[in-house]
Formats: C-alpha cells, structure tokens, sequence
C-alpha cells in the first residue's frame, strides 16, 4: 500500500532549496516533544497513513520539518499557526501531517529526494481530486500563498 503514495512523488516539479546541515543539533533535539502548543492537530507521518488518506479522497497537507530548522520553526510560527491558514485547513477538512526529519529519518529521505530535495522545508499538499498532482510550496511561504495553495486543492472529500 506504501508503494502507491511514493508514485505520487515521482513526476512532481522540484524547487531550489537552501539546505540546513546541523547534525549535532539535530541529535541533541532529536528527543524534544512535539509541538504540543499547535493550534493544528498534525498527525505524525506514516506513509501507509497518507497513501490511506489520498486513496480515501482527502486533502492532505504534508509539512517535512525538523526541530533543528530555523526556516522551519519561522514558516510554522508565522504562517501554518496564523489564524487564517489554520481555519482554512479546518474548513477544508485537511488532513494535517508532519514528517518530522530531525533525525534524518530514512523513509523521509527518500521522500524528499522524490520532489528533488536534500533536506527542509518542503510542504506538500495532495488534494482529493487530483492526488496523482499534488501542490509543491516554496521554502519560504506566506499566508497568502498557503490559502491560495489550500484552495486550488480544495476540500477533501467527504
């Protein structure tokens, strides 16, 4: 089942991206809880999850972080956790997951070499309609262009 969520990475367009190399911090972080002050109910990242979630006909929202990221820990501060994107995630019924690559995870890896990326940020959203085109975000992100971005893949299916 995993193997149909990965061929949605496949032909996805690429972006530049600045690589964050902190493998010291990353360790020393690696155990920090997760973000339990988030005002979105992010689902940790579970291919067999997502590959369950787009066959189902639900938009999904994949944000690839990690604690060691400071372009990270400003995007989601700034923009996911603005009021707007988080009730525009909530009416959309999006399903929000975050694979959360502080430890170099391996699975995130391939993931993120799949839309031609060695590292984060990268956000992602598969919408229901269109899962086999999902939407590849900049590194640096406004929330403007989260909405815009939300609703050009509209709800997920009920």
């Amino acid at each position: 089942m995993a193997i149909a969520a990965a061929q949605f990475f496949i032909g996805s367009k690429a972006c530049l991206l600045h690589v964050v190399t902190c493998q010291s911090a990353a360790k020393a972080q690696a155990s920090e809880p997760a973000d339990t002050n988030s005002p979105i109910a992010w689902q940790q990242f579970d291919l067999d999850d997502l590959d369950k979630d787009i066959k189902s006909g639900k938009t999904v929202l994949l944000d690839f972080t990690a604690q060691w990221c400071l372009t990270c820990k400003a995007n989601e501060a700034a923009v996911l956790n603005s009021p707007e994107v988080v009730d525009k995630i909530k009416a959309l019924n999006v399903v929000p997951m975050r694979a959360d690559w502080t430890t170099q995870d391996e699975t995130i890896t391939k993931l993120l070499r799949k839309f031609n990326r060695s590292g984060v940020p990268l956000y992602v959203i598969f919408p229901a309609k269109h899962a086999d085109a999902p939407i590849v975000l900049p590194e640096v992100i406004t929330p403007g262009l989260v909405l815009e971005k939300l609703d050009q893949a509209g709800p997920s299916n009920s």
